[in-house]
């Protein structure tokens, strides 16, 4: 054996296994980049649907799946205006791979009834191959999972009825490259779950005991302050009344004598400064 693998002959015809570097895929902002697959279900169909499409932005990690009867480039390209661009708008990039059900001639004239399609870069790879689809196909492992699992709790059942409840729990769980959920990725706020239901219940209850607590003392204060202006009033008019009735009791009046006097006086003064200016 050491001596095949010294031999130049053997090594000069032993095929060459050249492997490129891996280039890491990267994305700046949401939508800029999409990836778009299939998921083959026609050895387990439900009713008419044999397919699941999926769709998943590459920077959030956030998921969209739907059913898809047909593998036909113009049903993928009707579930992704539906599903994907009518909700969140087009990518910058979309990904797939070179299935024929990934015609770039039918999404293209897709592309152009939504508003920035001339922006859109459509990448092709090759099948089911790690290096360019390798998110894809981690979401596809975990997705058969969930259907398993939620399958064997009720068996029976077929997998459509639990595929948009496993997008919501994909969509809500902690990814660990990007340290938080997709939800709160994209809508920068953690899911309306039960939890946060409650405590927003336990906030406006508090709110509305607080209110009622202020109305009470404003309506005492109001109280209070028509107890106190009353008597005030009451005061004023039997004061007001006592003064009239003792300006104007109807008697007459008669000077005393000496106000006569006085009155005398100023009579004589004036006459005496008239008699003065005349001369």
């Amino acid at each position: 054996m050491e001596f095949i693998k010294g031999c130049v002959q053997c090594a000069c015809k032993k095929p060459q296994r050249n492997v490129a570097p891996l280039t890491p895929i990267t994305s700046k902002y949401f939508m800029h980049r999409g990836q778009l697959d299939l998921v083959d279900k026609r050895a387990d169909p439900d009713g008419q649907y044999c397919w699941i499409g999926h769709y998943i932005d590459h920077y959030t990690k956030f998921n969209f799946f739907w059913p898809q009867m047909n593998k036909s480039a113009d049903e993928v390209a009707h579930n992704l205006s539906v599903h994907v661009f009518s909700v969140v708008g087009l990518p910058s990039i979309l990904q797939h791979d070179n299935g024929r059900e990934f015609c770039n001639a039918v999404i293209r004239e897709t592309l152009k009834l939504w508003p920035g399609d001339g922006d859109v870069k459509i990448i092709t790879g090759r099948p089911r191959h790690p290096r360019t689809q390798g998110l894809v196909e981690q979401v596809h492992d975990s997705l058969h999972k969930l259907l398993a699992s939620k399958r064997a709790d009720k068996p029976g059942s077929g997998w459509l009825e639990f595929l948009y409840e496993i997008q919501y729990s994909l969509n809500t769980q902690c990814h660990s490259s990007i340290k938080m959920t997709p939800f709160e990725a994209v809508f920068g706020q953690k899911a309306n779950d039960y939890r946060l239901k409650t405590k927003i219940t336990d906030e406006n209850e508090t709110d509305s005991q607080t209110e009622a607590e202020t109305d009470s003392q404003k309506d005492a204060e109001t109280d209070l302050q028509t107890e106190t202006v009353q008597p005030v009033r009451k005061r004023r008019r039997t004061e007001t009344s006592e003064i009239s009735t003792e300006k104007y009791d109807g008697t007459d009046y008669r000077p005393t004598q000496d106000e006569l006097i006085a009155v005398d006086d100023c009579m004589i003064l004036n006459v005496f400064l008239i008699n003065i200016c005349l001369k």
